[in-house]
């Protein structure tokens, strides 16, 4: 399957997976992405932050760092993915 190619998966829940009309819960998600061979899934969930999940640890939440005033999004993403290749 497709969790043997990844060391890690992180997709974004809402744009994926949530809009696709599946019944599906983001834990669901991580632990089948690990089942199918993903060393970790990290599952973003936008303001309510990300759920993590590997073999060891199991699943977990970690929230987001809220901020008084966000201006633009743009970006958000792609800096939180290379914050976790870093």
């Amino acid at each position: 399957g497709l969790g043997m190619l990844l060391h890690q998966a992180v997709p974004a829940f809402e744009r994926f997976f949530g809009a696709a009309g599946r019944d599906l819960s983001p834990e669901t998600l991580a632990r089948q992405l690990v089942e199918q061979g993903a060393q970790t899934a990290i599952i973003t969930q936008g303001k309510a932050g990300c759920l993590v999940a590997d073999r060891t640890e199991g699943a977990f939440s970690v929230p987001a760092y809220l901020l008084p005033s966000v201006i633009d999004t743009t970006g958000a993403g792609d800096a939180f993915r290379a914050g976790l290749c870093y």
